[in-house]
């Protein structure tokens, strides 16, 4: 898909990972979530590639996940950007963050 025409809005949490889900999503735009992306506790990693993020109160907010890759995404006009919450081994590349 395009990430310039698929769009995905709502004004709670978009799209939320539940325990021992994964996520693998790319090309999408997501908006006006109070969290654009929210996985909490979750045993498996996962990876937001291409994907643009406006007007969310958290874009990706990660709790107790390990191992996520945010490729290539661009963030704007938020509260906070990336929370990473007693998560590690995440990988942040190519990403660029606007408004903040």
């Amino acid at each position: 898909e395009n990430a310039e025409c698929t769009i995905i809005r709502n004004n709670s949490t978009v799209i939320s990972i539940l325990e021992n889900g994964s996520l693998y999503i790319s090309n999408f735009t997501i908006t006006d979530g109070s969290a654009g992306i929210e996985s909490v506790n979750g045993l498996n990693p996962n990876t937001v590639e291409n994907c643009k993020f406006y007007g969310n109160e958290v874009a990706i907010n990660f709790a107790g996940t390990n191992s996520n890759t945010i490729f290539n995404t661009t963030i704007s006009s938020g509260r906070e950007g990336i929370k990473l919450t007693n998560s590690m081994y995440n990988s942040i590349i190519g990403c660029s963050f606007q408004g903040f």
